[in-house]
């Protein structure tokens, strides 16, 4: 049986409903994530946040470019991404940022992966 919580034109929008979780906003730079075990969603922040600081999640994946992530949100989610990292590559460009990287050793707690032949640790 399909499970899907509501339909735009016929496609789904989503499959899970986590009443919390979905009083978050989206950012392209989330301070927050949602970590999921099982049925049950857990919020964690990403990095220290101010008292009265906006808590925003991510909607979609964020190594893309700024007009892929937009055109995402836009089909997948009805809106125009206005976060700051959106506004900030706007005024700079939309190529490619680090962001992934970056992003990776807080959601992961450690360092991004290195790849290749120097990414062997001898011990």
């Amino acid at each position: 049986a399909d499970h899907t919580a509501a339909t735009a034109g016929g496609a789904a929008v989503g499959r899970e409903l986590f009443i919390a979780a979905s009083y978050f906003n989206h950012s392209c730079e989330p301070n927050c994530i949602i970590r999921r075990r099982g049925a049950f969603g857990f919020v964690s922040t990403l990095r220290a946040v101010e008292a009265g600081e906006e808590l925003c999640i991510s909607y979609i994946d964020l190594e893309p470019p700024r007009s892929a992530r937009r055109a995402e949100l836009l089909k997948c989610f009805h809106f125009h991404c206005q976060c700051t990292r959106c506004e900030r590559e706007a005024v700079a460009g939309s190529g490619k940022s680090s962001y992934a990287q970056k992003s990776a050793a807080a959601i992961k707690g450690g360092a991004p992966k290195r790849r290749g032949r120097k990414a062997r640790i001898s011990r």
